[in-house]
């Protein structure tokens, strides 16, 4: 039944073949500033939050009749967004194209890690490129999305007191934060109560805090990541919303791995404990 509504919205839209016909699931934030997410599918509804210029978004499924909207022509989109579900306009969306034909061949990569961590690698796999600053999420193998992501401003590194990020494969061994609000500041894995201000441009002179949801790492590498003055646990590394959502894709971070704030607590919602984590140069 999916296929047919879809069959018949692609016919709706003929008129703005160039839009549509990259049509994905993914998709990028094709504005310069940012992209307000809204309640519901019209201009005028409610404000939820705003979009980041490039962050990358799934689109669930696109509403309405086609439309334009500041310059722009398309339809609304309705995507994943703070743990439940908004709209933004579709005009305003570039197709990425699909997700597999975008990402790095890691083919390598995942045969290794299956064979190494086969019981991890069947929860799916984050796989972390500091050299792109983008982390890949693969389940049964397939590109699920893509992310953009800071890891430490000081480059990988393992050893306790460096701020650096450790490489090699983890798990996530603890989720923290499931209620919490959006923007939610937390202090030595605990809520604080308050909520931060986040900065969607480049922010260099605020303090970097940690935000929203918390999924703490564990290393599986005995002498590289776990255990004695490596070890990726005791060093409280782990992947956290961040107030510097404008320094995405540039390496800022004292350690751990920032994310998009909506897009944490997204991925919080569908991923579980044990899932493979790989830090790669």
């Amino acid at each position: 039944m999916k296929k047919c509504l879809l069959i018949v919205c692609l016919c709706c839209v003929l008129p703005f073949a160039s839009w549509v016909e990259a049509a994905s699931s993914l998709y990028r934030v094709d504005v310069s500033t940012t992209l307000t997410v809204r309640k519901t599918p019209a201009a005028n509804a409610a404000p939820l939050g705003s979009l980041t210029s490039n962050a990358q978004v799934e689109v669930l499924r696109f509403v309405g009749a086609v439309q334009s909207v500041g310059g722009r022509n398309g339809q609304w989109a309705e995507i994943p967004y703070a743990g439940s579900k908004g709209y933004v306009f579709g005009g305003f969306l570039k197709a990425v194209g699909n997700s597999a034909d975008n990402a790095p061949d890691h083919t390598a990569t995942l045969a290794d890690l299956q064979a190494k961590y086969p019981a991890y690698y069947a929860n799916g796999v984050f796989l972390v490129d500091d050299s792109e600053q983008r982390m890949y999420w693969y389940s049964a193998g397939q590109l699920v999305r893509s992310y953009l992501i800071s890891t430490a401003a000081k480059g990988l590194g393992a050893i306790a007191e460096s701020e650096k990020t450790p490489p090699g494969a983890h798990r996530i061994s603890t989720r923290i934060g499931k209620n919490a609000k959006r923007g939610a500041i937390f202090e030595k894995l605990a809520d604080t109560g308050k909520v931060a201000k986040i900065y969607t441009q480049p922010q260099y002179s605020a303090k970097a805090l940690v935000l929203t949801r918390i999924m703490r790492l564990d290393g599986l590498e005995l002498g590289r990541n776990k255990g004695g003055n490596v070890d990726t646990f005791n060093r409280m590394i782990y992947f956290h919303g961040t107030n510097k959502e404008g320094n995405l894709g540039k390496r800022a971070s004292h350690g751990c791995i920032r994310m998009n704030n909506d897009e944490i607590i997204d991925l919080f919602n569908r991923v579980g404990v044990d899932t493979l984590v790989y830090i790669q140069p």
